[in-house]
């Protein structure tokens, strides 16, 4: 009359009280679901942290480049003073 395993004790469960077994089958279908959410939620979350790392990067680079741009202005500003104090004297 019963299987072994896991399908006994759904067996046993069903025959004292019916409902029982349902319930448990909407919890372990509301854990799935439950689960997977967490789950997508999770890897929306990391894509988010991947995106503000790649732009931290991107600024910091960003920083960089411009403080180099400052110093080439500043040095072809100096020498172009000097050229026309030299020119002019």
């Amino acid at each position: 009359m019963f299987t072994s395993g896991a399908h006994a004790v759904e067996e046993i469960i069903h025959i004292v009280n019916p409902p029982v077994v349902l319930h448990v089958k909407r919890a372990v279908t509301l854990f799935d679901v439950l689960h997977f959410q967490a789950e997508m939620a999770a890897n929306r979350i990391c894509k988010v942290l991947k995106v503000n790392q790649d732009n931290e990067r991107l600024m910091e680079e960003y920083e960089r480049l411009a403080s180099d741009v400052r110093l080439i202005h500043f040095s072809l500003s100096f020498r172009f003073k000097l050229l026309y104090a030299a020119v002019n004297h």
